[in-house]
């Protein structure tokens, strides 16, 4: 007797039900994942924010000023990137509200992707 083996392999639903599930899947993650994405950036972001300010305050104890300038001359600081080695933000010191870099200090971090997203932190 002639015993025909079973056919091997998966039927067009079924593969078709694989592909809606992995559809599904992926609406969902992607967003989640670029929401935690960005929430990271934010942190770097405020973190060296909170970082160059503390080092213009040292500054300021040591020199009787506050400084625009991060290089080496001022306060040599660099800010810290994220894990991958890239920095989100780039960070810029201006006079605070008396006009004054002597007296006082606005620094703003600004988001290289998105211009729209700034963080500032002002003193004293």
């Amino acid at each position: 007797m002639n015993n025909p083996s079973p056919a091997k392999g998966f039927t067009l639903i079924e593969l078709m039900i694989v592909v809606a599930i992995l559809a599904i899947v992926t609406t969902i993650a992607v967003p989640a994942y670029t929401g935690y994405v960005k929430t990271a950036q934010r942190t770097e972001g405020w973190n060296n924010l909170n970082g160059l300010q503390l080092t213009l305050e040292e500054y300021y104890i040591e020199n009787g000023t506050y400084t625009t300038d991060k290089g080496t001359s001022g306060l040599n600081w660099t800010p810290r990137p994220d894990s991958g080695g890239t920095n989100n933000f780039t960070y810029t010191i201006a006079a605070g509200d008396s006009g004054d870099i002597k007296t006082s200090y606005k620094i703003t971090a600004t988001s290289v992707s998105d211009s729209s997203v700034t963080f500032s932190l002002s003193g004293p």
